[in-house]
């Protein structure tokens, strides 16, 4: 499928869409000459996107760039997360409860570094197994498996 869907750019400095072959005008101040083709897209939604990023105000962009981009971190690490095999990962946590039935945030970090369990945020995943019940706070960065 070829490229239907065009990025323009109106004299005004307005970015807008249209689809490849139909009439098109301005979306803010209705001009329909002089409309320079600035790209092709494949679909409408990554059209869409290109008219919101090309319409944004240079001042907002950093700003706007760094929270995409930390928000696509954390969801690449939740991806990561559930892809880990989650026997092993219930086995490390098992490997670093001690003697006493207690795990630490230090011994389960530990587990994971040595069972290569990489990309785990181990704080998450035990404040995620406590709201759960899997966990109990036994003290400070302590807890105990619910029997």
């Amino acid at each position: 499928m070829g490229d239907n869907w065009l990025l323009l750019r109106c004299p005004c400095g307005n970015f807008f869409g249209s689809s490849l072959g139909s009439g098109t005008s301005c979306t803010r101040c209705s001009n329909s000459t002089d409309i320079i083709t600035v790209s092709s897209y494949q679909s409408p939604e990554k059209l869409a996107k290109a008219v919101s990023r090309s319409n944004l105000p240079d001042e907002l962009s950093a700003e706007v760039t760094e929270k995409l981009s930390k928000a696509e971190s954390r969801h690449m690490k939740a991806r990561r997360r559930g892809t880990q095999n989650f026997d092993s990962v219930i086995s490390a946590m098992r490997d670093a409860t001690g003697t006493n039935g207690i795990i630490t945030l230090g011994s389960v970090s530990d587990s994971f570094a040595e069972n290569e369990l990489a990309g785990i945020d181990v704080w998450e995943l035990i404040n995620d197994a406590e709201r759960e019940g899997i966990l109990y706070r036994a003290g400070d960065e302590m807890w105990g498996w619910v029997q």
